[in-house]
């Protein structure tokens, strides 16, 4: 790991790389659809910022700090603040733990959701008479069609779930 001053945080980058033998249009080799998203997440001056991480290898672990930002990109001060907390809150920037200064960059974002997402089968592991709980499970996955992805799944599972395969 890089060495750090108490300003910065050390990123390690995760790249969802495109198919090096396929003309997909991309843009620092980053999916188009995967840019176009975080431009809509982040907004221009954000994206300016997801551009300046993503522009990193995989695997490569540097000491982000707004003055390297400015310098480097031309990020301001008040624009990289924002849109660094920005990125943490869509899932772009994820901390290894909480309170560190240890952030993983995620060129398509982990929503909070992936990470407390519950499987078909333990839904369908509820007692009889949680109805609503369920409900509540499912829905905080998510929008109104994973909802119903979901309930469809969870009828299609219930066989394999008791049996062992699901």
């Amino acid at each position: 790991m890089p060495n750090t001053v108490p300003n910065q945080k050390v990123v390690h980058v995760h790249r969802d790389m495109p198919d090096k033998n396929k003309k997909e249009g991309n843009f620092l080799l980053i999916k188009k659809e995967n840019w176009y998203a975080a431009n809509k997440d982040l907004e221009p001056y954000g994206l300016q910022l997801y551009l300046y991480i993503a522009g990193n290898r995989e695997g490569f672990d540097f000491a982000l700090s707004q003055e390297a930002a400015e310098r480097e990109a031309g990020i301001k001060k008040t624009s990289y603040h924002k849109y660094v907390n920005l990125m943490i809150e869509k899932g772009y920037l994820v901390p290894r733990k909480e309170n560190s200064n240890i952030y993983d960059f995620y060129e398509v974002p982990k929503r909070k959701e992936d990470k407390e997402a519950v499987s078909p089968c333990e839904l369908n592991s509820l007692p009889d008479g949680n109805d609503d709980l369920r409900g509540r499970l499912v829905t905080s996955q998510g929008n109104k069609e994973i909802y119903n992805k979901m309930l469809i799944d969870l009828t299609q599972h219930t066989t394999r779930c008791s049996d062992g395969s699901g």
